[in-house]
This record gives C-alpha cells, sequence and structure tokens, in this order.
C-alpha cells in the first residue's frame, strides 16, 4: 500500500517532523522516513476452549523466561495417621497386588488383600473336623470347640476274639444231591463244630479249586492228604457235630479272604433248604 508523505522541504530534520498513515507515526530525518510506532491499540480476546486468546499467570503456575510450568503440589504422607517427616510430590504404589487405573482427572488404587493366615479358631475347626470324621480303632477321639481341645481316651482291648457262627443255606437241594456254599468265616480259624438243619453230608475246603477237584469222591473214601479237605461230617436232621480237637481251618486263595468253601450233600431223603452253620474263632485279623 502506497503512503503519500507531506512535502519534506524546509521541514525540521531532527526527527520532530511527522507523518502518520494507517496507524503508523513515521518520522523525517532529513534523508528518509522511519517508522515510530503503532498509534492504535489491539486487545487479545479472553483464551477459551476453541478461541486463542490472552491468559493470566495463575496459582500454581510459574513464569520462566518463555517457559510456563506447574509448580509441584506437596502431598502430606501418613502411615496410619502419623506424617512422614517430608513430604512428597509423587506417589509410587509398589506390591503384586496393587493396581493404578483412571484415565481422567481420578486415579484408582486398588489393593487385593491376599493374606491367606488361618485364624486360630479356623485351625482348630479343621484339626478338629479331621478327627470327628476319620475311623479310630480302641480310641475315641471328641473335639471340645469350647476351649479348642481334643479329648483322646483309649479302650482296652484284649486281642483274644470271642466265639462265632458263620451259615449259609443250600434252597431246594434234592436228595442226595450235592451243593456248593461259601460261608464267611475269618482268615483263619479255629473250627469247632458243624451245625446241619437237616441230615447231610458236608466237606470244609481252603478254596474253591480244592471243592472243584474233589467233587467226585465218594463218601465211604477218605480225602488224601493235601487236598484241601479242613474236615468233613456226615450229620442227622438238625444235628450239631462238634469237632475234637478243634481244627485249624484257612483260606488259601492267592489273596486271602474271609471265605471258607463248603460242599453239602442231602441225605435227609427228601428235597429240602439245607443250611450248614460252622462254629468257630478267628485266628487272624
Amino acid at each position: 500500500m502506497a503512503i503519500n508523505f507531506p512535502s519534506t522541504s524546509g521541514q525540521a530534520t531532527d526527527g520532530s517532523f511527522t507523518h502518520t498513515a494507517s496507524g503508523i507515526t513515521w518520522a523525517w530525518d532529513g534523508t528518509t522516513w522511519k517508522a515510530e510506532g503503532v498509534t492504535s491499540s489491539y486487545t487479545l480476546p479472553t483464551a477459551a476452549a476453541n478461541t486463542k486468546g490472552g491468559v493470566k499467570i495463575g496459582s500454581g503456575l510459574t513464569m520462566t523466561g518463555e517457559t510456563l510450568s506447574a509448580d509441584a503440589s506437596a502431598i502430606t504422607v501418613q502411615e496410619e495417621g502419623s506424617s512422614l517427616s517430608t513430604a512428597a510430590t509423587t506417589l509410587n504404589f509398589v506390591g503384586s497386588n496393587v493396581t493404578a487405573s483412571g484415565t481422567g482427572a481420578v486415579k484408582t488404587i486398588t489393593i487385593t488383600d491376599s493374606d491367606t493366615q488361618l485364624t486360630t479358631e479356623q485351625v482348630q475347626d479343621i484339626v478338629g473336623a479331621m478327627f470327628s470324621s476319620n475311623t479310630e480303632t480302641n480310641i475315641t477321639a471328641t473335639y471340645q470347640d469350647s476351649d479348642g481341645t481334643i479329648d483322646l481316651v483309649a479302650t482296652a482291648s484284649s486281642g483274644l476274639q470271642s466265639r462265632t457262627t458263620g451259615a449259609a443255606t443250600s434252597t431246594g437241594l434234592a436228595d442226595a444231591a450235592a451243593g456248593n456254599l461259601t460261608i464267611v468265616a475269618a482268615k483263619t480259624y479255629v473250627l469247632q463244630k458243624i451245625q446241619t438243619s437237616h441230615a447231610a453230608w458236608v466237606t470244609v475246603y481252603t478254596d474253591s479249586t480244592a471243592r472243584t477237584n474233589d467233587a467226585a469222591r465218594s463218601e465211604s473214601t477218605d480225602p488224601l492228604p493235601g487236598t484241601g479237605v479242613i474236615a468233613e461230617v456226615i450229620t442227622s436232621d438238625g444235628a450239631t457235630q462238634p469237632i475234637t480237637p478243634g481244627t485249624i481251618g484257612w483260606n488259601n486263595e492267592g489273596t486271602p479272604t474271609t471265605n471258607a468253601y463248603v460242599k453239602v450233600v442231602n441225605k435227609s431223603g427228601n428235597t429240602a433248604d439245607v443250611t450248614v452253620t460252622l462254629h468257630f474263632v478267628a485266628v487272624e485279623a
């Protein structure tokens, strides 16, 4: 833009002769016109979210040269109500169970309680339940929750067994026919008596194989030694035959059981339900 300067003829050359155009003052120095400044003023708008403008330096801010910095605010840190000796500007949470989150001005610090230590009462209840729910032999265990103790009372045991019986029935057994029975007795036992409900020929064996191998032997033929025959009797109706002296019976299976294997031949003269009862004392657990 061209400026129409006035004539300088005869004008002072000390800068006192001036001319103003478009708000700018020019001074004549005898050779050239020099701009001296702006005579009009410009006011910056107030800064806003979408408007550039002037701002004031408020609290918490410091202007150093051309650099504007935020002042660090001190934080008082306390441990259970007692302040630490110095203030802090940064808090650093450490530990595997600490999680910091938040994208805005509010941050959340989550600390997960990982304490798995049991209380005394919890330990007592666990141990007490172990005693109360278990099976004890010759001892009685009682958990006293009121004082957290366990009462143990031993019961006397002589180790001796009482006499007992075991029985089984061959149902609908024809006269002169043989039936196989398995009677629960003991792994090893002293056989004292053999009792039958009807007249019968009864043979007791160590295992089922011995019974099978002896099936063809006649009533009048004695069994050979070592063939697995423990005892045999011939009874009348409802008779009980004592075994004198008492004989040792035992189970000869690969894994010993309490089974006693018996063959009974009906000698009653009629078809009958023949029951065989063994009287014995167990001598092996």
